[in-house]
């Protein structure tokens, strides 16, 4: 099972062309978090972040877990530029 696991993680984050807010979406829905921690830290300032919470419904949808992971990564982005 794990295999399977690596083998979808590897494929959203190599192969796949899809935007860091379906990224996002989908390992919060399919529990990946090695995906999830890959794109919040390939992300290099927080106005990304910051546009994914100001979309409200995408928030809504995801778990909040997965709110609170990207939330942290504001902050961080914020005291590595200060």
């Amino acid at each position: 099972m794990k295999f399977v696991v690596k083998l979808c993680e590897n494929h959203l984050m190599k192969k796949s062309k899809l935007s860091v807010k379906t990224k996002i979406e989908a390992s919060d829905m399919f529990h990946l978090p090695n995906v999830m921690r890959k794109c919040l830290s390939g992300v290099r300032s927080a106005e990304p972040l910051l546009s994914l919470i100001e979309d409200r419904d995408f928030m809504c949808g995801l778990s909040k877990e997965t709110q609170n992971k990207i939330r942290q990564e504001i902050v961080g982005n914020w005291a590595r530029r200060n």
